[in-house]
């Protein structure tokens, strides 16, 4: 499985994983529902695409600086919790993904809404800190 984390450049390597028989995870928006009716092959191989609702965000971010809620001078953290970003759960999710599988993705995604994973900040990260999180999930 390949995390094509490259936006449209990713198509490529979602056409190689058809051809060798691999699959996918897409990024930026949901790439299997995009591909569905056009390419049903490259869809079937996507388990899900991990989400930036950027033109939700946006707006969001427009309407709270019209109604002037923006916290100017302080920074603001959006995630999963406030639906800033997610994963397609869609019908190739439902395919691909056994029902075990996916109950154990939403207690982690739960585990994050309620605050219970530690995530680590990117701004200001040194390469120390960088390379001792890969450190830490290396097969």
């Amino acid at each position: 499985m390949i995390f094509t984390a490259a936006g449209q450049s990713g198509l490529g390597v979602i056409d190689a994983a058809v051809e060798q028989g691999k699959f996918v995870i897409g990024v930026d928006s949901d790439q299997a529902e995009a591909l569905k009716d056009s390419q049903p092959d490259m869809a079937n191989v996507i388990i899900t695409s991990a989400i930036k609702n950027i033109s939700d965000n946006a707006v969001n971010a427009v309407d709270r600086a019209m109604k002037g809620e923006i916290p100017y001078g302080t920074r603001e953290v959006f995630g999963i919790a406030e639906g800033a970003v997610g994963i397609a759960e869609n019908e190739f999710y439902e395919k691909l993904l056994s029902e075990e599988d996916r109950a154990q993705i939403e207690e982690l995604k739960q585990q994050v809404i309620a605050g219970e994973v530690e995530m680590t900040p990117t701004t200001g990260i040194t390469t120390d800190k960088i390379n001792e999180i890969r450190e830490a999930v290396r097969p």
